[in-house]
């Protein structure tokens, strides 16, 4: 749907993830509609294995959709999957356990991911070198409190 920058807060000055829409996909309704459902069910968690989401929006002034995110340093487990499966349990089973936690979280604020898969498993390199998983791309997430 869209591509993924490094980008500075002005503000704050920190640095974030910036996903944007493709401008082609401005002209679809269901496509910015599904994309600001995307800043919105993401930004409803707050939990250590979800993505955080600082801002979405969609700019009348310069028609451009984006989502502010927190920058994340690592790869996806398809990544780690592709260079080293099979995974052994011992290291498999921290990973479930924190995808599991992510999913939980998101199931009290009642979103359904829909989409969960490798791609969408982002394994974090923290600066202590230990490894955190954050649940990624909520774009086609279901929020069961909706009216839609």
């Amino acid at each position: 749907m869209g591509m993924v920058f490094e980008a500075r807060r002005l503000l704050v000055g920190d640095r974030v993830a910036l996903k944007v829409l493709f401008p082609r996909l401005l002209e679809s309704r269901l496509q910015r509609d599904l994309f600001h459902d995307e800043g919105i069910a993401a930004a409803r968690l707050s939990h250590k294995n979800v993505v955080t989401v600082f801002d979405a929006d969609l700019s009348a002034v310069t028609g451009t959709a984006y989502i502010a995110m927190e920058l994340l340093r690592g790869d996806t487990l398809k990544t780690l999957l592709r260079e080293r499966a099979p995974l052994v349990l011992t290291e498999l089973l921290p990973i479930i356990m924190e995808v599991c936690e992510g999913l939980e979280a998101a199931h009290r604020a009642q979103l359904i991911h829909r989409d969960l898969k490798p791609d969408n498993i982002f394994l974090e390199e923290g600066p202590d070198g230990a490894r955190r998983v954050k649940l990624v791309d909520f774009g086609i997430a279901a929020m069961l409190d909706a009216d839609r």
